[in-house]
């Protein structure tokens, strides 16, 4: 087993903060990874997975893509840290806990945005129907006033 370097050990926190912001085991990244990873790059045990994590295994670049897909990562990142001889263990950990807020606030401000959306359509619906449009014409109605567009467009 070579030894680990500082970039391979500062993706690998990476990857490592990744897996734990999703509450996956590496048993559960196991069974995810089989959709992505191509002949000879799938991992073979929990061990080899907590080899990489570690920076004490050298990886193909198509395995690591593969895990940063799984878990929702970003390329850049790793690549980042990767070619960072002075990166650390602790920088890993810090940009994985940080894309994984982000993307927790991503989350949240579209599923804000779509409640609203939602309560929007059931209000408008409901003030239309009322109005005496039939649904169909409520529902273009409606549609257009989403989209921007007319019923002529």
């Amino acid at each position: 087993m070579r030894e680990a370097t500082m970039s391979r050990v500062a993706a690998g926190a990476y990857i490592t903060g990744l897996r734990r912001a999703r509450k996956w085991t590496r048993a559960r990244v196991l069974a995810e990874l089989e959709r992505y990873a191509t002949d000879g790059d799938s991992l073979t045990s929990e061990s080899q997975l907590s080899r990489i994590e570690k920076g004490e295994q050298e990886t193909r670049g198509t395995l690591l893509v593969a895990l940063i897909r799984v878990l929702q990562g970003n390329l850049d990142h790793l690549a980042d840290l990767l070619l960072d001889e002075k990166a650390t263990q602790s920088d890993g950990e810090a940009i994985a806990r940080q894309w994984a807020d982000a993307q927790a606030q991503r989350i949240k401000i579209i599923s804000t945005d779509e409640k609203q959306q939602s309560a929007y359509v059931y209000r408008r619906m409901a003030e239309l129907l009322e109005a005496g449009h039939s649904p169909s014409a409520a529902l273009r109605l409606v549609e257009s006033e989403l989209t921007g567009t007319t019923e002529d467009e």
